[in-house]
């Protein structure tokens, strides 16, 4: 009885034992639980790389470039210059869309050329529609833009301007002389232009011909720069009736210069 005791006791241990080490292979000999277990270290260590690349040198997280919204482009805020500085606030310098700032003793003055065929009242009638008046000319800077830019509306590559200029009453039936000069016989009707720089007379101009009715001016702008037959130049004055006169086909009346002040309130 007693040996048949310690035979099953020695059985029951054997078979134990070879539970116990098939279980130890299982644990440490399966391929598949090395391959689950790598992928997982890979895994591990991908994303510790990961981290140190976001977390950068110090151990901290980069800062996020801050996203401007209301950003925009300079491109939308685009000026036409005119005279003395060319940059200022505001829009277009207090001066609006198709409108030249020029910088005058008295203040911002707008300049605007225009394209039609009218008399001198029509076209000061086409200039107050649009807030302004004919335009004086202050100085050969201001009549070097005016010509320049007629030249780029005139097909033609020539022709007269009517200005804001008319002959002063004491001069209305004199014709050129020491009294009714080159300085003294017109005068500005701006409320805006001074002095005397301005009045670039043709040679000869103003002589208030054709029974004296010559009471308005006209600037020329021309390529070439001269009437080749009355020798008429480019960026000068001369006198007309006010209607829209007739002449030549390089003086012909084709546009007119408008003016205005400057809304310095839209500056700041």
């Amino acid at each position: 009885m007693r040996l048949l005791l310690l035979l099953l006791v020695f059985g029951m241990t054997a078979t134990l034992g070879h539970v116990i080490e098939g279980k130890s292979s299982i644990s440490f000999d399966n391929p598949s639980f090395h391959s689950s277990s790598s992928s997982e270290s890979s895994s591990n260590e991908g994303r510790g790389t990961n981290r140190h690349r976001h977390l950068g040198r110090h151990g901290r997280r980069p800062p996020r470039p801050i996203q401007n919204d209301h950003s925009h482009s300079h491109g939308s805020h685009s000026h036409e210059h005119g005279g003395g500085d060319n940059d200022g606030g505001g829009e277009n310098r207090g001066c609006g869309r198709g409108w030249k700032r020029f910088d005058r003793p008295t203040g911002g003055w707008c300049i605007k050329v225009a394209q039609g065929q009218f008399s001198q009242a029509q076209a000061e009638s086409k200039c107050q529609s649009e807030g302004g008046t004919l335009s004086g000319l202050q100085d050969t800077n201001e009549i070097s833009y005016i010509t320049s830019a007629a030249l780029l509306l005139f097909p033609e590559r020539t022709g007269s301007l009517w200005v804001g200029a008319r002959r002063s009453p004491a001069c209305s039936s004199a014709p050129l002389s020491s009294s009714c000069n080159r300085m003294t016989s017109f005068t500005w009707t701006d409320g805006s232009t001074t002095g005397t720089a301005g009045f670039q007379w043709a040679a000869n101009q103003p002589d208030n011909s054709h029974f004296k009715t010559q009471h308005c001016a006209v600037l020329l702008a021309s390529s070439p720069s001269s009437d080749p037959t009355w020798n008429w130049l480019t960026d000068k004055l001369d006198d007309e009736a006010c209607v829209n006169p007739t002449g030549s086909y390089q003086r012909i009346v084709r546009g007119y210069v408008c003016g205005k002040k400057a809304n310095e309130r839209r500056r700041k």
